[in-house]
Order: C-alpha cells, then sequence, then structure tokens
C-alpha cells in the first residue's frame, strides 16, 4: 500500500458570466436541505455550502445558474457527474447522496462537502519536495486506477481539480473533483450525446494530443494528464508557455515537452523519466494503465536512492503537506 500523505472547476469559456442570482442563506431546498453559503461559483453553476437536515452532515449543493439550465450540454453534465461519482465506489471519489429540481425547473445535486486546498493552491508556493510530488501523484494514480476500473475517463485532471483533504489521524486524502466532462466508456462513442465528434473539452495545457484533436481517447489521456501536472509540482511551471489557448494547443501538438532536469537538475534521471512516458505524444508510447505508471514511479524511487545526487533546490518549507 502506498505510504500515506502527512500534511471546482466550473467554468465554461463559451458561456457569458450569468447575472448573479444566488439563493439566499436559510433557502430550504426541499424539506431537508438548507443553504449555509456559496463554496464556489463558475460560468455554469453554483456550489452552495449547505446542512442535510436528515443526514444530519454538511453537504455540498451543485446548481446550474439560471441561464445554463436550459441549455442541454450543460444540464446534462450535471446528470453525467452524478451518474459516474454514484458508478465509482473510491474513497477519493465524492459522494453524491441525490439529485433533483426546483420548482422553476434547475437542476442540482446534493453531494459530499470536501473541505481542503485544492493541489494548484500548494504549487503556487513553489515547486514541492520530490517525495512529496511522487507521493501524491502515486496517490491520484490509485484513484484514477479505481474510475478506470469502473470504465470511466475522467478527462480534466489538473491541479485546481484535485482536493487535499486533511484526515482526523494527520494524514491528507487526495479528492478528484469536478466529472463534469468525465466519460463513461461504452458502446458508443459518449453515453450522453453531449459531446460531439471534434469538439475540444477539458483544459488544453494538460490535454494529451489526441484530446485535442477530437480524436477516440481512453484512459491513457488522463495518464498524460498526471505526467502534466507532475512537471508542474516538480518545477513550479508548465512545460508550455504561450499567450493564447491556440499557442498552446499547437505547442502541444508539435513540441517535445522538455525533460524536467533543464528546470530542475535535482530530479533524479528515472523519475523524470516517467514524466516523459506519460506525456509522450503517441498514447501508444506511454504507461499502459494507472497500476502501471504508479509501479514505474514507486521503481524510479528505489532506483533514485542508489543516484548520486546533486544539491536539491532551496525550496519554501510545505508544512504539513510533507
Amino acid at each position: 500500500m502506498q505510504q500515506p500523505i502527512t500534511f471546482d472547476d466550473l467554468d465554461d469559456a463559451d458561456i457569458a458570466p450569468p447575472e448573479r442570482k444566488l439563493l439566499e442563506v436559510g433557502t430550504m431546498l426541499g424539506t431537508h436541505t438548507v443553504i449555509r453559503g456559496v463554496l464556489g461559483e463558475g460560468g455554469t453553476a453554483v456550489v452552495y455550502d449547505a446542512w442535510h437536515v436528515e443526514l444530519e452532515r454538511a453537504v455540498a449543493v451543485k446548481m446550474l445558474h439560471p441561464h445554463a439550465r436550459v441549455a442541454r450540454e450543460a444540464r446534462a453534465r450535471l446528470i453525467r457527474e452524478a451518474r459516474i461519482c454514484e458508478s465509482v465506489h473510491d474513497p477519493r471519489v465524492p459522494k453524491v447522496y441525490f439529485i433533483d429540481e426546483l420548482d422553476d425547473g434547475t437542476p442540482y445535486m446534493v453531494m459530499e462537502k470536501i473541505e481542503g486546498p485544492t493541489l494548484q493552491k500548494l504549487i503556487e508556493s513553489g515547486p514541492l519536495p520530490i517525495g512529496t510530488a511522487c507521493t501524491i501523484i502515486a496517490h491520484l494514480l490509485e484513484g484514477l486506477a479505481a474510475i478506470h476500473g469502473r470504465g470511466v475517463v475522467h478527462r480534466d485532471i489538473k491541479p485546481s481539480n484535485v482536493i487535499l483533504q486533511p484526515r482526523d489521524d494527520g494524514t491528507v486524502r487526495i479528492r478528484l473533483m469536478d466529472f463534469g466532462i468525465g466519460k463513461l466508456n461504452s458502446a458508443s462513442p459518449d453515453v450522453t450525446g453531449i459531446t460531439r465528434q471534434g469538439d475540444i473539452i477539458g483544459t488544453p495545457c494538460y490535454m494529451p494530443p489526441e484530446q485535442l484533436t477530437g480524436r477516440s481517447i481512453d484512459a491513457r489521456a488522463d495518464l498524460y494528464a498526471c505526467g502534466i501536472v507532475m512537471f508542474e509540482m516538480l518545477s513550479g511551471k508548465l512545460p508550455f508557455h504561450a499567450g493564447s489557448v491556440a499557442e498552446v494547443v499547437a505547442a502541444v501538438l508539435r513540441d517535445e515537452i522538455p525533460s524536467v532536469r533543464t528546470l530542475r537538475a535535482d530530479i533524479p534521471v528515472a523519475v523524470a523519466e516517467v514524466i516523459t512516458k506519460a506525456t509522450a505524444k503517441d498514447p501508444a508510447h506511454r504507461h499502459a494503465s494507472a497500476e502501471r505508471m504508479k509501479l514505474a514511479l514507486v521503481s524510479a524511487q528505489r532506483a533514485s536512492r542508489q543516484e548520486p545526487q546533486k544539491p536539491a533546490a532551496v525550496l519554501e518549507p510545505v508544512g504539513q503537506y510533507v
């Protein structure tokens, strides 16, 4: 078993910012859920802090904005997210208690409330210690192995969609968030029918070439994103820097990702090779599965203990996350 760690992205760029019309504190949803505040807000939805009287626990309520409730794709994404979370029985995936509608037809999802900083917040403090980054990725890969085993591809793995949830025993659990564009594998290309062939959905700097070009993808698309996230954790930077989405897409399709060692020489060669393999442009050249990538990472860490190391860069302390 992987050693424990000691220590939402709702935006849709193609949808105009909504007129703020949030539920007031104290609003009842049905007979059991009381709104207590706002946890986050994006282009198509808002996430409320709430209390479920019957469950006697704090919950999160993800609700479409009024302008989005009639949008077939936005509505289908919310329903799909609920279906995916319900189908994957793993502690790294948030629990969904139920999905319902307001009297005016606005759909909402009542789900587990998960508190803690995002991985993005942690990265903002600078490059992470090698051991910390490798441990986080190993746990992330365990979560991906669970969802891939249920026929789900997340399609939007990035630091802002990973929450580091503190636990009572002093460890932190990795939680995978925002399955709104996740794909349930089936005989058909997309079980909800809301993703048209050729569409680009996701965050371009974390997406592999096959996803950017609208081709068929599988679990190896998530492994590519994991490689990019690991690069970012270790270097504090993304591999491609560009001034526009179009330039990022062009760079991903055209340029090879540089070795992370060009930015941080103390990273062991074997660890850097795990990133290189995960981010291969051809999915056939990547790790075959999340389990295989995790095994490669563990082996790389073991091998690096025998490898002469250059002095480590001076890093900001990461406190309880070390």
